[in-house]
């Protein structure tokens, strides 16, 4: 698996959120966010089905072709 870039506005340090939701259906989710309390850089709204994906999708930088 690639290693999770820092945050495309702030340079901070990045993670990986594990969330499985409470009620039916029961499904996992992976979401990336910025460490740094001050960005609020996060994809809250983008939940990916594994890791592999969230990782690659908060990698991608729109000056990359």
């Amino acid at each position: 698996m690639p290693e999770l870039k820092p945050c495309p506005f702030c340079g901070s340090e990045s993670a990986i959120a594990y969330h499985i939701n409470s009620r039916p259906p029961y499904r996992e989710a992976y979401i990336p966010f910025c460490l740094n309390d001050e960005c609020f850089m996060n994809m809250n709204e983008f939940c990916f089905a594994t890791k592999e994906e969230a990782v690659e999708a908060w990698n991608r930088r729109s000056e990359e072709t």
